[in-house]
């Protein structure tokens, strides 16, 4: 089946989006690519009333139709995979701190050249932000496993690896899975269902998250270079949309 067969087959809901996805990856497109397909064309979007952009970004909802919630144990599913996304940021980080320098004389010395960057050398208050990221990503993730606790929820589960060749392939997929995780929420968020005390503390948890990590999105983005806030409107990713982005950085 060809690409243009897929997206008629997706569009006139003769495949779900997974299968979709999964298809025109082994067509040679990309996961996050493949991921923005499934996002910009799906069906689900345009029954509901979804007023999107010519990128197919959410621009607004028509005749107050919202978004379809989910059960909890699909939220509780999403969540886990959010805690799967940041155990690989904070990887990363790992890996460019052992990149790009060591503690010496009292005074943390991070210079190391790089190629994607408009700059030489990361500054004392970009190593300052980063690891005030390191620890504020820690604290997130702890924080989603407790909610996924509370909800009787397991918060085991497997991690795949992202392993970065250098400093700047770190800092590229770090802003790619932040971007990613703040698409996820725009879904996310509006997906859980009920009105109790304890989904109402989840939800706060989550959009106080989200909203962290569009700032923490925005930083990364300008240490490569990329614009910090790329887009007017967030795409909402699905589980299977983020799950194809993560995919993609570890070909």
């Amino acid at each position: 089946m060809s690409k243009h067969e897929l997206i008629e087959a997706y569009i006139t809901g003769r495949i779900d989006r997974r299968d979709f996805v999964r298809r025109l990856t082994a067509l040679g497109v990309t996961g996050a690519a493949a991921a923005a397909y499934a996002h910009s064309l799906t069906p689900a979007a345009a029954a509901g009333g979804l007023v999107r952009d010519a990128k197919g970004n959410i621009v607004r909802l028509q005749d107050g139709e919202g978004y379809g919630e989910l059960p909890i144990e699909e939220i509780l599913a999403i969540l886990a995979a959010l805690i799967s996304i940041l155990d690989q940021l904070l990887s990363l980080l790992e890996q460019l701190f052992g990149f790009v320098g060591s503690a010496s004389s009292g005074a943390r010395q991070f210079a190391y050249r790089a190629v994607a960057l408009q700059a030489d050398e990361l500054s004392d208050s970009d190593v300052a932000e980063l690891e005030t990221l390191q620890e504020q990503l820690g604290l997130q993730r702890d924080a989603l496993q407790t909610a996924i606790s509370d909800f009787g929820g397991d918060v085991a589960g497997a991690t795949t690896s992202v392993t970065a060749d250098d400093g700047d392939d770190a800092l590229s997929k770090m802003s790619t899975l932040l971007n990613a995780l703040v698409g996820s929420y725009s879904g996310l968020i509006p997906a859980i269902p009920g009105t109790g005390e304890q989904v109402v503390a989840l939800r706060q948890t989550v959009t106080s998250i989200g909203l962290v990590q569009a700032r923490q999105a925005s930083f990364v983005n300008r240490l490569i270079g990329d614009p910090s806030f790329p887009d007017t409107f967030e795409p909402a990713l699905t589980q299977d949309e983020l799950a194809a982005v993560v995919a993609d950085l570890e070909d």
